[in-house]
């Protein structure tokens, strides 16, 4: 599947003075700050021992007290500190999916009804009024926006020393233009159609079918190959690779994600994602997944210091492919929740792109003072549109 590790290939051999995080513009404040569930701890004992009185139950929540009730719940499947760490970082992801629409869009409705077997698993059924779907901030340099249905369910349970939390309703859709663009280039090029070929083609007619003024999919290869640091010293394969990379995403549809506690990193999750669901994904699959194989070891570990968010995604669902062992739960759970401010630049192409100061707030010293998500929801359109 392709993903923002694309930018990797575009690397020289001896990378140096890259900076990937320059600031500018504007930011706004969404119309409502985040809103977050109010888990405090007394709150939680409370539920544990409604859930103790009647484990069976399925009750509608407010989502708040839904998402409180959940973690409580999920919390105390099973005694033991290793399974208290991984039902947390469960949690997290679950609570940063599940308010981030209803923080920004005031007039969406959200409620929660919590279930359990009594023994293994819990469930939490968050539903909105309407689908949704949640922008990426382009400088995490995602290809996906992130799309819930009406109704997504949260089903978390203890697997051996791991725990899993299914997800059905959550989608990874790749960039609209991206896709069509690839659709464009296979009528155009045919059997021609190679990493040479539509590069080529992109350098002539980028302005034509993918503008400044409205595409994500341009934003995001400017803001890889449009900083000095990288254009100075990308050998041209470097860039074809970038193009290449965004043209093969498929839509990820997972099946769960898996948390475990690794004895040198501590406390990691992977992504299992649904098998392809036609000739064209598996196709798709396969180019991604041999362009990932390609990537250097050297090259991984330089992502992870300068774009964290693309190397945790990237080890979220490739892990078995680049040799690491997953991804950084806390991590994932920051990219995927709602942004709190964001805004365009005052000039440039970043001056079209409203999430282009989607980032953590740092003092003079470069060190974050503020961390905030990267996602910024809207009513979901149709595939048409």
């Amino acid at each position: 599947m392709a993903l923002s590790w694309c930018w990797l290939m575009a690397l020289p051999d001896e990378p140096a003075g890259l900076d990937f995080e320059a600031e500018g513009g504007n930011k706004r404040k969404s119309d409502d700050e985040e809103v977050r569930s109010e888990e405090t701890s007394s709150t939680a004992e409370s539920i544990a021992s409604q859930a103790q009185d009647s484990e069976s139950e399925s009750r509608c929540y407010d989502l708040g007290e839904g998402l409180c009730a959940f973690r409580a719940r999920a919390l105390a499947l099973q005694d033991s500190e290793r399974h208290r760490t991984l039902a947390d970082a469960a949690c997290d992801l679950v609570s940063g999916l599940a308010t981030g629409p209803s923080s920004q869009l005031p007039d969406l409705a959200a409620t929660a009804r919590l279930s359990d077997d009594g023994s293994s698993t819990v469930c939490l059924k968050v539903r909105h009024s309407q689908a949704i779907e949640g922008e990426i901030a382009t400088r995490s340099r995602i290809g996906y926006s992130v799309y819930m249905q009406e109704e997504t369910s949260f089903i978390l349970r203890q697997h051996g020393n791991e725990v899993v939390l299914e997800t059905p309703g959550l989608e990874f859709r790749p960039l609209r233009d991206a896709a069509a663009l690839r659709r464009k280039l296979r009528a155009l090029l045919g059997g021609g159609f190679s990493k040479q070929t539509a590069y080529k083609w992109w350098e002539a007619h980028a302005d034509e079918v993918c503008p400044f003024e409205r595409s994500k999919l341009r934003w995001i290869i400017e803001s890889i190959l449009g900083l000095r640091s990288i254009s100075a010293v990308t050998p041209q394969e470097g860039r074809e690779n970038v193009l290449w990379g965004f043209l093969h995403a498929r839509r990820l549809r997972p099946e769960c994600f898996r948390f475990w506690q690794d004895e040198r990193l501590g406390t990691r999750i992977v992504g299992v994602v649904a098998p392809p669901q036609s000739e064209e994904e598996a196709e798709l699959q396969v180019r991604s997944d041999a362009m990932i194989a390609q990537v250097p070891q050297r090259d991984l570990t330089l992502g992870e210091y300068f774009m964290p968010s693309s190397m945790n995604w990237l080890a979220l669902f490739n892990s078995d492919i680049i040799g690491q062992p997953g991804a950084n739960p806390g991590k994932v759970a920051k990219l995927l929740s709602a942004a709190r401010e964001w805004g365009p630049a005052e000039d440039g192409w970043q001056q079209h792109d409203r999430s282009w100061n989607c980032v953590d707030q740092k003092n003079f010293l470069g060190r974050t003072t503020l961390e905030q998500g990267r996602v910024i929801w809207a009513l979901a359109r149709s595939e048409e549109d």
